[in-house]
């Protein structure tokens, strides 16, 4: 008599990966990703938004993301080159949770003289003026041999003689405008509703030469209507007349 084969019951291969609501059951954290990459792989949290990262790299892309954050929050307005392009691998520019202070990479170039001095900060506080950094490197007991390459600027007053201009982002390259900056004021307040790439970049002129710049106004220009008149009369025309981006978006509210 011919015995009936044992039925036999399925391999039970065991696997790596738990549904969500397997690893609820058994009492398993979910995996967390990294927040830039989505790898598994986690290493770093950041102390202020408690996000996670997996490397130095992901890590580096959070905090510039937060530094333009931050910037846009003070209203300047930046804008990152691609990770590869030598002026965003020249950014040091960062964010400070604990002071609450951006701290920019700041250049001023000055141009008046033989061959062009460059002054690099490579995180200058926001809410120190453009004459703290002249302070700090040209005192007169300090960096001599520079002191004597900026001979034609020492002779001036920083205030009142000097020129510090910043280039206005995306204009035409034939006709390039510039803003002028105040060199007393806190160098967060200087930037206040501009675009910057990367980081701001400071052309240091005199003063006597201010005829060879063109100047961009950091003005909105409101028009009245007046009523149209058939006439070629002047006095019919619009009247334009110029207001601080401040005052205007105060109108807008």
């Amino acid at each position: 008599m011919d015995l009936a084969e044992p039925e036999h019951s399925p391999i039970h291969t065991p696997t790596t990966e738990y549904s969500s609501s397997k690893r609820k059951r058994d009492g398993e954290p979910s995996p967390v990703k990294c927040t830039q990459c989505s790898s598994f792989d986690i290493k770093y949290r950041c102390p202020r938004c408690e996000r996670i990262t997996c490397s130095l790299a992901c890590c580096l892309a959070h905090k510039k993301q937060s530094f333009v954050q931050q910037a846009k929050k003070r209203g300047v307005f930046v804008h990152l080159h691609a990770p590869g392009m030598s002026r965003h691998k020249a950014n040091t520019s960062t964010y400070n949770s604990k002071e609450n202070c951006v701290l920019w990479r700041l250049e001023m170039h000055f141009t008046d003289v033989a061959e062009i001095v460059t002054i690099v900060e490579p995180r200058w506080s926001e809410r120190l003026s453009l004459c703290d950094v002249i302070t700090k490197h040209l005192s007169v007991t300090l960096n001599v041999p520079l002191r004597t390459k900026l001979k034609p600027y020492c002779k001036l007053d920083v205030a009142t003689e000097w020129l510090f201009l910043i280039k206005k982002e995306f204009a035409p390259a034939s006709a390039p405008q510039y803003y002028k900056l105040d060199p007393t004021m806190p160098l967060g307040d200087s930037l206040k509703h501009l675009a910057i790439v990367e980081f701001p970049t400071v052309l240091v002129t005199l003063a006597s030469r201010r005829h060879e710049y063109t100047f961009a106004h950091r003005a909105i220009e409101v028009v009245d209507a007046v009523a149209a008149s058939t006439s070629c009369d002047t006095t019919a025309l619009p009247l334009v007349t110029e207001v601080s981006s401040t005052q205007a978006q105060e109108d807008v509210n």
